[in-house]
């Protein structure tokens, strides 16, 4: 990606039960393109460049499983199932 071209756009937003990701992304890349994530990060490998990696956190914790993906008019949308257990623990103090 030359200096000049910018960064493609990264739509982040949830709802009560899911987490959406929105990105433009061109189709010839559509190939190499894959995604990984953890409960909080969202990895997409060979993107914006074949090579390079892109990374986006997560506003809540996701579901390993459930995870769906679509690409319609150089639009990638991914949908994540919010994890219902954000696995907090409460710690006492002693005093």
């Amino acid at each position: 990606m030359s200096k000049k071209e910018k960064e493609p756009e990264v739509e982040v937003f949830e709802t009560t039960d899911h987490v959406f990701v929105k990105i433009e992304i061109a189709r010839p890349n559509t190939e190499k393109v894959k995604i990984k994530h953890t409960a909080n990060l969202l990895f997409i490998d060979h993107f914006p460049e074949e090579g390079t990696q892109k990374k986006v956190v997560l506003p809540a914790a996701v579901k390993r499983k459930g995870t769906k993906a679509s690409y319609q008019d150089g639009i990638l949308e991914i949908m994540f199932l919010k994890h219902d257990d954000p696995g907090i623990s409460e710690i006492d103090i002693p005093l």
